[in-house]
């Protein structure tokens, strides 16, 4: 299977992602750190704050921006710190 999206990424994959974004390091697959990055561009482009607002009321899309912010600091070199 090709992997096109975020989505199209198992959720094993995903969170192995997050994961090694909350320890402030990028995936190891460059096809996947890409993949990731394009998401975060995609969850954080300035049109997204009207589907926060649409989605506070069922959605999860806050707690995606969040993990979001994540990746984009560990692409942009940065780490994170722990909270």
């Amino acid at each position: 299977m090709s992997i096109y999206g975020w989505y199209d990424l198992t959720w094993k994959e995903q969170r192995r992602v997050l994961r090694l974004a909350r320890r402030g390091e990028r995936h190891p697959d460059p096809c996947t750190a890409r993949v990731a990055e394009e998401w975060v561009r995609e969850k954080l482009e300035p049109g997204a704050f009207w589907t926060v607002i649409a989605t506070l009321f069922g959605g999860d899309d806050l707690w995606e921006r969040r993990r979001a912010r994540r990746i984009i600091r560990v692409a942009a070199g940065r780490r994170s710190g722990k909270r």
